[in-house]
């Protein structure tokens, strides 16, 4: 089976908070990429960016909102062809119906493990409501032009994980394999931190697929047949 994985579009309001920024035609020839040369398409979340609207914690308000906007290209994505795992900034879309936190995929002889990878967070595992508020005002204060502001709450975000010098990457890592360890998977994929990582250790291969945000198409791509585990970018 032929796997290809992708996460972080934060499709949003089409205002400042929004951080897409891709021309929706080039978005869907990428899909289209991606469905022919693969068996599946997975969604590893945050495909909506359902906290930064004008309502603290009105998540499906915003999941209408944004499907008003974005009206083909949502309707693609959640249509039900393509697999789709919740992240943490829309994590209301593991209510509906065929979405889930984490998926498990055996084929092969292999057993490949996907999440979007927020549930490494220690701020979001402790405290998600706190910090989907905190993602609301930092959604307003950058309505309202203070740019930095999104900025601000990863740097918040880091400093919660260890420091704002720590290597994300390493990070994540090492707690994906522990976790592949125990559920006995030989292959754990990834989003939520924007970059892109390919690495074996333990007998584990990590894999995070990156981001499609601001104009970035990266994804992952995974064939059971062979074990062939790569990071790719498109376009």
């Amino acid at each position: 089976m032929k796997l290809a994985v992708c996460s972080d579009f934060h499709l949003g309001r089409r205002d400042n908070t929004d951080r897409f920024g891709h021309d929706i035609g080039h978005f869907h020839a990428y899909l289209d990429h991606l469905e022919e040369t693969s068996d599946q398409v997975i969604l590893l979340g945050d495909i909506l960016d359902t906290h930064h609207g004008r309502i603290p914690l009105a998540f499906f308000r915003e999941v209408r909102i944004i499907s008003d906007l974005y009206a083909g290209l949502v309707d693609r994505l959640l249509g039900g062809k393509m697999r789709v795992v919740s992240g943490n900034h829309d994590s209301c879309l593991s209510q509906l119906p065929g979405v889930t936190e984490e998926a498990l995929f055996e084929s092969d002889g292999r057993r490949i493990l996907l999440m979007h990878g927020h549930q490494f967070d220690r701020l979001i595992r402790t405290s998600p409501t706190l910090c989907a508020i905190g993602n609301y005002l930092g959604g307003a204060a950058e309505r309202r032009g203070f740019s930095g502001a999104l900025a601000f709450l990863d740097w918040i975000d880091d400093a919660a994980n260890g420091g704002v010098k720590v290597d994300r990457n390493l990070l994540y890592r090492t707690k994906a394999v522990e976790l592949a360890l125990r559920r006995q998977v030989e292959t754990i994929v990834l989003g939520h931190t924007h970059q892109q990582d390919c690495h074996s250790a333990r007998g584990v291969t990590y894999l995070n697929v990156g981001a499609n945000l601001a104009g970035r198409f990266e994804y992952g791509f995974i064939d059971t047949k062979s074990g062939a585990v790569e990071a790719r970018t498109w376009g």
